[in-house]
């Protein structure tokens, strides 16, 4: 019968015995629900290890910053479903937990950008109140009109609470949520030594853990990641019912520790010039901080921005503890004053009372109305608004680096790099709707120079929604110039000065990967491009990949979002060989899956994936050629089934052991009916191996009515027309059994036909 969904497919009663193995030594990571984070080590003496939680941790003086393993991951872990067929609903799945799991959970939708985002509470979506809800697991799903973007929101009432924004593509007809339970979720732990005691005390605030001195890789799966994340205080939205009030538990016996005192304090002083000259002179030796100039010619200026400076001086300083940090210090300032008037109005400044914010280079990336004194450019608003900034400058020096004809491969390359690794800008969301802002400013007595991509801040800071925008006036935010035809010849620049490449460069595998996995590439981020039918650059970049296959896993990179494995290679390829749009380029598609499996030792997961391509776009001939060749690459033989599946399974799967079986025994019959379905008239070498796969998928999954039908028909197609009536009431009775009517009327149809020769 025709495919089903596969979760109709597991049955309840299968069992796996394993075999008596040696158990390995090394990490092992906790995957159930509410213990991620665990990690169990087994060591070659046997002693082990439990750990709840680890990570990096940075000493200043005697206290010590904790940093948990994993603090900045998503607080949700998605999966897409895709499919072919349009819909206008898309089902929004939180898989079976309790209800508990929902709390001070909001979910909202957005239909495009810069509309207004709908949230409600989770339990509002699905129908749950305080007099319907139970402590039962079961599944809780809804359905949503078709949106662009959807939002997750876990509210936190004494943290700040976590605003996910995702993505939803068009192909996508189901979204499977995992609210990802964190025993310990999101800490701010803070270590003490005691120099009399020597006990070291952990806290977060309350009931600190003291400690005393005894003499006594984290594997991830890759789910789609959010495109922003963003922390708010007092986050609400229009409409959000009132919170519970919250009153921290009490606990006589806790003793609460005051750091205050232990925190360092880093004197730190900004350098302000007399002149606009002086300032972009001193702006040209810093690449990665911005000029924010106040132009502000009211009789109280020089006070305001005396005080300005101070405070932030002072805020700047408590961030820094006890040492410079550059990662506080972004912004140099400048008071412009009358004398300042014409060089401004030749940035596309008239007005006074007007903030301007110019880069290293001396380009406008954004000016608007205000005073040093307005909110929006307090310490707090400031920090906002340089997420912003530094966005805006990472696209305006790669105007400057891609316009410049003697710019060099290396410098392309890390344009590209500070793209992919940046989150995507609103800019180019924007680009449509505003005002063209005036041609691009330079200040007339700024020093030309070549830009250094060396300095050019790789980390730009998340961009945040468009309703969130710190940019009042968007027609005054700088405008990305460069075409994508521009880019497109850049990227093939970079490839082709790669191709022979000896040693695998795993900055340009980091680009590759990004780019071929759309929505995090470069042409995403700066045009909003979805996927389209693969390129010659794109084709190039998987070549690429293929000849450095087994070195690329090699290298561990620091960034954990960046995966090498040899499984996210694979899983890479296939998403973008498997694109809706290279429909019409499928000899090339397929010479491409040939050559993943090649190096790939024929994995079981890329022959799947040829084939689903082949039944889609290729003819019956190539579609059952490629089948078969899948089929008889896991099963050579035709005894010992459930043990060749095994060893299948263990070339690499993100399914588990049931879900692979039923997803083979599934592609078997469909293989099985394409051949009923489409070739009833064909000859018997055909019919004996759409049998044969037939057969074996009942092995696998006995009784199953869809499948008895199937061979049912095969039977009488190829002569046994006993056979297949025989096998067609099974049919009949398995649907019976599993109280599945769906196909009854069919089944009995073709059983009719059968009996009286009319099939």
């Amino acid at each position: 019968m025709k495919k089903i969904i596969a979760s109709l497919l597991f049955l309840v009663g299968f069992s796996v015995i394993a075999q008596e193995n040696k158990i390995e030594t090394g990490l092992y990571s906790s995957t159930s629900p509410s213990t991620e984070g665990i990690k169990l080590i087994l060591e070659k003496d046997q002693k082990f290890h439990i750990s709840v939680i680890s990570g990096t941790y940075e000493q200043v003086n005697d206290s010590i910053y904790f940093h948990p393993q994993g603090e900045n991951d998503p607080q949700f872990q998605l999966e897409y479903v895709t499919s072919t067929a349009k819909t206008n609903k898309i089902k929004i799945n939180f898989g079976t937990r309790t209800f508990l799991s929902f709390y001070n959970v909001y979910f909202g939708t957005q239909k495009i950008n810069e509309t207004e985002i709908d949230y409600q509470t989770l339990e509002s979506r699905l129908n749950i109140s305080n007099n319907n809800f139970d402590y039962d697991e079961k599944e809780y799903s809804f359905e949503i009109d078709r949106a662009a973007f959807i939002y997750l929101v876990t509210e936190e009432f004494d943290k700040e609470t976590i605003v996910e924004k995702y993505e939803v593509p068009e192909n996508v007809v189901e979204v499977k949520i995992a609210k990802k339970n964190s025993i310990f979720g999101k800490l701010k732990l803070i270590g003490y030594l005691n120099p009399k005691t020597k006990e070291f005390i952990v806290s977060e605030g309350n009931k600190p853990i003291a400690f005393t001195k005894t003499n006594n890789s984290n594997g991830e799966y890759a789910f789609i990641k959010p495109i922003e994340s963003l922390s708010k205080k007092n986050w609400t939205y229009p409409g959000k019912p009132a919170d519970d009030v919250y009153f921290p538990s009490s606990d006589s016996t806790t003793v609460d520790y005051d750091y205050t005192y232990d925190k360092p304090h880093y004197v730190f002083k900004l350098q302000t010039e007399k002149s606009l000259y002086d300032a972009l002179k001193v702006a040209q030796k810093s690449p990665t901080k911005l000029l924010a100039i106040f132009y502000d010619t009211s009789k109280t200026a020089e006070a305001d921005f005396k005080k300005y400076i101070e405070n932030y001086e002072t805020n700047v300083g408590y961030l820094m503890y006890e040492k410079y940090n550059p990662e506080y210090d972004n912004v140099n300032f400048y008071l412009a004053t009358e004398a300042d008037k014409n060089a401004l109005k030749k940035m596309g400044v008239n007005e006074a009372s007007s903030i301007v914010f110019l880069n290293s280079d001396g380009t406008k990336l954004y000016h608007c109305k205000g005073k040093m004194t307005d909110y929006d450019f307090s310490e707090y608003g400031l920090t906002y608004l340089i997420k912003e900034l530094k966005a805006i400058d990472a696209l305006a020096k790669t105007d400057a680096a891609f316009s410049n004809k003697k710019t060099t491969v290396d410098t392309v390359e890390k344009v590209f790099l500070a793209i992919t690794q940046s989150e995507k800008s609103f800019v180019s969301e924007v680009i449509d709707t505003v005002i063209p802002p005036p041609a691009p400013p330079k200040v007339e007595f700024e020093t030309t120079k070549e830009v250094d991509y060396e300095t050019v801040d790789t980390a730009v800071a998340v961009i945040e929604p468009y309703n969130y925008s710190m940019f009042k006036e968007k027609q005054n935010v700088y405008q990305f110039k460069t075409t994508q035809d521009v880019v497109n010849q850049k990227y093939k620049q970079l490839l082709d000065a790669h191709l022979k490449d000896a040693t695998v460069n795993t900055d340009l595998v980091q680009i590759i990967l990004a780019e071929l996995d759309y929505y995090s590439g470069f042409s995403h981020k700066l045009f909003n491009k979805a996927a389209e039918k693969l390129s010659v650059s794109d084709f190039q970049s998987i070549d690429y990949l293929l000849k450095f296959f087994n070195e690329i896993p090699k290298f561990q990179p620091d960034d954990y979002s960046v995966n090498y494995s040899n499984e996210y290679l694979i899983n890479t390829v296939i998403v973008a060989l498997s694109r809706e749009s290279n429909a019409t380029q499928l000899p090339k598609i397929s010479e491409y899956y040939s050559k993943l499996a090649k190096v790939t030792n024929n994995n079981p997961k890329v022959l799947r994936n040829l084939i689903f391509a082949l039944k889609t776009n290729g003819t019956p001939v190539e579609y059952l050629s490629a089948y078969e060749s899948y089929f008889n690459s896991v099963l050579p033989n035709p005894t010992n089934i459930v043990e060749q599946l095994d060893n299948a399974y263990g070339l690499g799967q993100e399914m588990s052991w049931i879900e692979f079986k039923s997803a083979f025994a599934n592609d078997a019959n469909d293989a099985a009916w394409f051949v009923v379905e489409k070739l009833k008239n064909t000859n018997t070498s055909i019919l004996n191996k759409a049998i044969t796969w037939s057969e074996t998928s009942l092995v696998i999954e006995k009784n199953n009515h869809y499948y008895l039908d199937t061979l049912a028909q095969l039977y009488y197609l190829n002569g046994d027309k006993q056979k297949g009536i025989q096998y067609e009431q099974k049919a009949i009775d398995a649907a019976l059994v599993s109280s599945d009517s769906s196909t009854l009327e069919d089944y009995r149809t073709v059983l009719e036909k059968m009996k009286n020769g009319t099939y």
